[in-house]
Parts: C-alpha cells; sequence; structure tokens
C-alpha cells in the first residue's frame, strides 16, 4: 500500500516539478528572481530587432491597480512625446504592450477614469526583448526582468539545459496559451510528446493557489489532486513556494525530489530515487479570464541530468 501511494506521489509531482540527479544537498530552498533592481541603464543595449513587448505591472503601496491604462511613448529630444502604443490593466495589474518601434528610452502613462495618475521617464526598451516593467504609483520605473523575444520563439522542451532556457520555455508557453483554461488545440500540443512542449521529464503543470493541480500534461488522471503540504526530504514545502514565487511575478526554487528516471539499484531498472535529487522549477502566474482566479504555471528540470 504505501509503495503504491509513494508511486503515485513520484508520478504526480515529476510532472511539472522537475528535477535533476546528483550534486550537493541543500538544506533550504533557493526562490530567486533575476536582475531584480538591475540599473536602467544596463538595459538599453542597441540590437536589430524593430518590435519589443513589455509586461507592464502597475501598483500603489504593493497594491496592484486594475482597470487603467498604460500608454508608451518614444522619448525624442525637441518633440511631444505620442503615446501611441497602450494597453488595459487586468486584475492583478498588469498589461501587455507592444511596441513597434526601435532601441531607445521610453515615457509612460497611467490613466483611469479620464485622470492621468503616474508618469514615468527614462524607460530603456530594447527591440526584440521582452521586458517586465514595475511602474509604481509615486516612485521610479524599474525593469525586474528581460529576456530575448528570439530565443522564447524557438525554445522547445528538448532544449531546457538550464535556468536561462527553462525561464523561456515556460515564458513562451503562456504567451502561445494567452490564459487558462487553454484552448483545445493548445492543451492536446502540452501533452503530445516530443513536440514543443514536452519531452521526456520536461513538460507543464498548472497549480491553483489551494495547490490542486488543474492542467497536468504528463499524466491528466493527477489533476484534481492537492499537493499543497507536500515537502522534499528536507522539508522544503515546494509546492507552497512555488505558488508564492508565481503570486510575486515569477520566480525559481530549488528542492529535492524523487527523480524516476535514476537507476538506485544499477542493474538497469529505472525504479526512482527515493533520497531525493536536486530539481529546479520555475513558476509564472497565468489568469483565468473566466473567474479571475490567479493559477500557476510551471516547469522545471533536472540540472545533472541536462549536465550528463
Amino acid at each position: 500500500m504505501l509503495k503504491h501511494i509513494r508511486s503515485i506521489i513520484v508520478i504526480a509531482l515529476a510532472s511539472g516539478l522537475m528535477w535533476n540527479c546528483g550534486g550537493e544537498r541543500v538544506t533550504q530552498s533557493r526562490v530567486e528572481n533575476e536582475q531584480i533592481g538591475r540599473p536602467l541603464s544596463k538595459l538599453a543595449a542597441a540590437h536589430h530587432k524593430a518590435q519589443a513587448i513589455v509586461m507592464v505591472n502597475l501598483h500603489r503601496d504593493g497594491a496592484p491597480i486594475s482597470g487603467a491604462t498604460i500608454a508608451l511613448a518614444r522619448s525624442i529630444a525637441g518633440q511631444a512625446p505620442d503615446y501611441q502604443w497602450s494597453g488595459m490593466t487586468d486584475d492583478n495589474g498588469q498589461a501587455w504592450v507592444e511596441i513597434t518601434s526601435g532601441n531607445g528610452y521610453y515615457q509612460a502613462r497611467a490613466s483611469q477614469d479620464g485622470s492621468e495618475i503616474g508618469s514615468w521617464s527614462s524607460i530603456p526598451i530594447n527591440a526584440g526583448y521582452k521586458i517586465i516593467l514595475n511602474l509604481p504609483i509615486g516612485g521610479k520605473a524599474q525593469i525586474k526582468d528581460s529576456y530575448s523575444l528570439e530565443l522564447e520563439k524557438q525554445i522547445t522542451a528538448r532544449d531546457v539545459v538550464d535556468k536561462k532556457t527553462l525561464k523561456a520555455f515556460v515564458e513562451a508557453a503562456k504567451e502561445y496559451a494567452k490564459s487558462y483554461p487553454f484552448s483545445e488545440e493548445s492543451e492536446t500540443e502540452f501533452r503530445q510528446e516530443g513536440g514543443r512542449w514536452k519531452h521526456e521529464s520536461i513538460y507543464l503543470s498548472v497549480l491553483k493557489s489551494d495547490g490542486v493541480i488543474v492542467f497536468h500534461a504528463a499524466n491528466p488522471a493527477l489533476e484534481g489532486q492537492n499537493l499543497i503540504n507536500h515537502e522534499d526530504p528536507n522539508g522544503v514545502k515546494y509546492v507552497q513556494e512555488l505558488i508564492a514565487v508565481a503570486a510575486e511575478g515569477s520566480g525559481f526554487v530549488e528542492y529535492y525530489f524523487d527523480n524516476p528516471a535514476v537507476d538506485e539499484n544499477g542493474d538497469g531498472e529505472l525504479v526512482g530515487d527515493p533520497i531525493g535529487s536536486p530539481k529546479i522549477s520555475y513558476a509564472i502566474p497565468i489568469t483565468d479570464p473566466q473567474t479571475g482566479m490567479a493559477l500557476t504555471l510551471l516547469s522545471g528540470f533536472y540540472p545533472q541530468a541536462a549536465d550528463g
């Protein structure tokens, strides 16, 4: 009976919460967002692309502002700003703005009910990149993250070998799906082994904020199970941490988990690793437009498996 229960847990969490074998055991998880607080001037390098996507997070004292219009304009000396690119914030205070212009510095403004509620300047935007931009009312604009749209467009599950490719893979899946529930076409593609979105231990899953699996690309039978209190051999409640970093915008979580691809006894039979192997997962928020519910989209990989 215990062996049967253990097998269910192994399969369930191997779905979207990938890992790796080997390496030194950690005593706690590590949660991180790359490039937070990175100086804006460092991101104004030249690029040959002529398009950028800006994901704006609008907030006041940490609380998201919904129903606001975010508009961006190119900063050109001697010319009045032309706010020709805009988007509306959702319930999470997020808006997507696509810019069809070249590299440079931009201005942003936020308005609600016909009145301006905030403005920002000196925002460097690179063509060919997706920019995650925080706009706090009364504060300075901050680039939270950025990555190549070219990489995002081409990345597949087979390409996931490190944090950079893992992040690009999950972000590309969100951009492709737009929201959850997925369309029938998207869901079929996400479940297709050997396709763009699923390759062996690399695949996608979606969690509700209470820890219930609502989508599992590898095993649909696991959908509906609640994993909120699951923890690794070091006591890390990684499901809770993945949901938490997604709620903050995005992030990595490192933890230990039973890797079903491990040959525990050296006899050629892949029976898993009950001690646990290190794994890195990346989680981002995705919205259910029907209910407004914030969900967690994630995937992960086993670093040693990728190295080997």
